[in-house]
């Protein structure tokens, strides 16, 4: 994550996670190869046995029209393929949202890199409401979500600063602008 906001954010719910789970994760130091994906092309990485991406839809979201796909500066796909060509993963996941009907020539070029998507509903996993592509080489058509009653969904109060005030807590999101105002 670049913007340093956003790492405060991670930091926190990840240190929530570690509190209610522990022994979850073996590492606490999630930002230890830096944060941002693109310095790690080149470097040689540690072996892991699983490399999770979500790339920034913008480019490639059917609710951009003028969405440049591979093109735009914010596309991770290059950068993604690359890691996981450089790395030692046993397994990777990398996940978007569906492209745009005129950015299909660059959906064949990702799946060329990482193979054939499968598409989910996330409303099964999470508070999304939407459709997200999963490549992977995982068998993800037959994970099942947990009960709901098992996942304790994070609320907003506790992601925020001590302090600070949750505008709600029925929102399922919380929403950012580029300049970090909330809506």
């Amino acid at each position: 994550e670049n913007n340093a906001n956003c790492r405060t954010v991670i930091q926190r719910i990840f240190s929530l996670v570690q509190r209610d789970r522990p022994g979850l994760f073996l590492r606490k130091d999630i930002f230890r190869l830096g944060h941002d994906v693109k310095d790690l092309v080149d470097r040689k990485l540690p072996a892991v046995d699983l490399i999770v991406a979500g790339v920034p839809c913008q480019p490639f979201s059917r609710a951009n029209p003028a969405g440049k796909g591979l093109q735009d500066d914010r596309s991770l796909f290059q950068v993604v393929h690359k890691v996981l060509m450089h790395s030692r993963a046993t397994f990777y996941a990398v996940e978007c949202t569906p492209f745009a009907q005129h950015l299909q020539k660059d959906l064949e070029v990702v799946q060329q890199w990482l193979g054939q998507p499968i598409q989910h509903d996330l409303s099964q996993w999470s508070a999304q409401q939407r459709t997200r592509l999963l490549w992977s080489n995982l068998d993800t058509e037959n994970m099942q979500p947990l009960s709901k009653e098992i996942v304790q969904p994070l609320t907003w109060q506790a992601c925020l600063q001590s302090g600070g005030t949750a505008p709600s807590e029925k929102a399922p999101t919380l929403m950012a602008n580029w300049d970090n105002t909330h809506n």
